[in-house]
């Protein structure tokens, strides 16, 4: 039986015997399955922070903050939450929007000052576009400049805005604007550039959308597993030792409460309409939009060295926010499977079988 079988297998026994359990006592089921993934990772330790939209979270350290001390992960840690940043540029993004200071539909060429592109096609590019990743950035198909900027010309002490402008004026296009989804993190890159256009600091943007959420350096560390022993994220010399480098996509840090207060609010990605020729899930506004039979669920994931973090919005209002100080060999594995539990728990259709 192949290992992530027998990690999921491991995570829905978990569930179960916490379902049988709950039905004797008031025992939680929810930080039991969490934790049961935290170990079949191999994660050192996570926060959580979970509850229904309009009541307050409950919220847990699993694990070690520090592995080799054995020291407790207190449940108010704050860590990076790599990819969780999109969901708040976005946010903030839109809010500026509703103020009139951003246009969604015009182009991001007109809304700011670029270097002439390298392809012409780019000067289509909106920031909507970018919000549901079909700004025809493509990694898959060529290279995602935030992790080679060598190949624009950059430094990995880079800043990706900085990245995105090269990007801008010395690759082409993957795929014309607005015609297929890829996911890209440097088109979040852009509207990190674009809020400074606008005179709007992406820090402060962030802040007074998702207030508790912050960019720069933790005192909580990461730790990378080299097959061996543990060893603090600090201690590499690549770009995301300083994950802040990332800006809008991914350069954020949180504390698990902080975020489940923004993500437990309504979102107007709930309510936006699916791409034409989307077939299951897709990308709007900032968010991974799953349709279902319940309504629409939102999630999005984080994954670099050392940082695996994960936010579910579901169609019923409950919201689960997970962040962990060590990462994972698949995040896309990763995070179905944490899916696939937490709505087998919820007894939620979360995506098509």
């Amino acid at each position: 039986m192949p290992k992530i079988l027998l990690l999921f297998v491991a995570i829905c026994v978990t569930v179960a015997a916490a379902l049988f359990l709950n039905t004797r006592s008031p025992r939680d089921p929810l930080p039991e399955l969490i934790d049961a993934f935290r170990t079949a990772h191999s994660l050192p330790g996570g926060v959580i922070a979970y509850g229904p939209r309009g009541g307050q979270p409950s919220v847990y350290g699993l694990g070690d903050a520090d592995p080799e001390a054995r020291t407790s992960m207190d449940a108010n840690a704050r860590l990076h939450i790599a990819s969780l940043t999109k969901p708040l540029t976005a946010a903030a993004v839109l809010s500026l929007a509703e103020a009139g200071v951003i246009a969604l539909d015009t182009s991001l060429a007109a809304q700011m000052d670029l270097p002439p592109p390298f392809d012409p096609r780019a000067l289509d590019i909106t920031p909507r576009h970018i919000l549901s990743h079909r700004a025809g950035f493509d990694w898959r198909a060529s290279f995602d400049p935030v992790f080679a900027p060598e190949r624009v010309g950059g430094t990995p002490d880079m800043p990706c805005p900085a990245l995105a402008r090269l990007t801008w004026a010395s690759r082409p296009l993957d795929h014309a604007p607005n015609t297929s989804e890829h996911y890209a993190n440097i088109g979040y890159c852009l509207l990190s550039e674009l809020l400074a256009a606008k005179d709007h600091d992406l820090h402060q943007s962030v802040a007074q959308v998702a207030p508790g959420v912050n960019f720069g350096a933790i005192a909580q560390p990461h730790w990378l597993f080299d097959g061996a022993k543990r060893f603090p994220l600090a201690a590499t010399d690549t770009l995301h030792s300083d994950p802040s480098l990332l800006a809008g996509a991914g350069g954020a840090n949180s504390t698990a409460a902080a975020y489940w207060r923004f993500a437990v609010q309504s979102h107007m990605a709930q309510t936006s309409a699916a791409p034409e020729g989307a077939d299951g899930s897709y990308y709007a506004l900032g968010w991974r939009v799953w349709p279902g039979p319940q309504g629409p669920h939102l999630t999005h994931f984080g994954h670099l060295p050392g940082i695996f973090s994960a936010v579910f919005v579901l169609s019923d209002g409950f919201t689960l926010v997970a962040l962990f100080n060590g990462g994972v060999q698949d995040g896309a594995r990763a995070f179905s499977e944490l899916f696939d539990a937490v709505c087998f728990l919820r007894e939620l259709t979360c995506r098509p079988s």
